[in-house]
């Protein structure tokens, strides 16, 4: 059985997977880290034995690039399905900057990881850090057109 919910409800569908999808592709960046988690420790000795036990290197790249990165990734999927094909056609400029922010924030990755041997400390260079911020505006511009749109289709039905 095949139930036709109508362009209006297909359209907001796909904005939300798109929304649900960059919210869980940024928390998996975020949260995603080597180290003791769950209830497989059980108590904070075994967690303090096993962190003494690793050879943690000096320096990690940061998690908000790498979940940005992941956040797009992840959101891609509705898009390419076609589930937001309406909100594409009005919205020419979003796959842009969608495809902008998506590549700069891998190439951002990239360098950052090149970068990171030859640092003794945790700290990035000045153009690497407004890089990083100029990744974030464009994920939170490409957000905000989202919730726009999705909140544009909502109070016209």
């Amino acid at each position: 059985m095949y139930v036709d919910f109508g362009p209006e409800s297909s359209e907001r569908l796909g904005l939300v997977a798109v929304l649900l999808l960059s919210g869980l592709g940024l928390l998996a960046g975020i949260g995603a880290g080597s180290g003791p988690s769950g209830a497989y420790w059980d108590s904070s000795v075994d967690t303090a034995r096993y962190l003494a036990s690793r050879d943690w290197p000096k320096s990690r790249l940061p998690r908000l690039p790498r979940g940005i990165f992941l956040a797009l990734l992840f959101s891609t999927f509705p898009l390419l399905k076609g589930w937001c094909s309406v909100f594409l056609h009005r919205h020419a400029y979003f796959i842009l900057v969608y495809v902008v922010c998506g590549l700069s924030a891998a190439a951002w990755l990239l360098i950052a990881f090149f970068l990171q041997p030859a640092s003794n400390q945790n700290t990035f260079p000045v153009w690497l850090k407004r890089w990083n911020w100029a990744n974030v505006a464009g994920f939170l511009l490409l957000m905000a057109i989202v919730v726009n749109s999705l909140a544009t289709l909502s109070a016209s039905s």
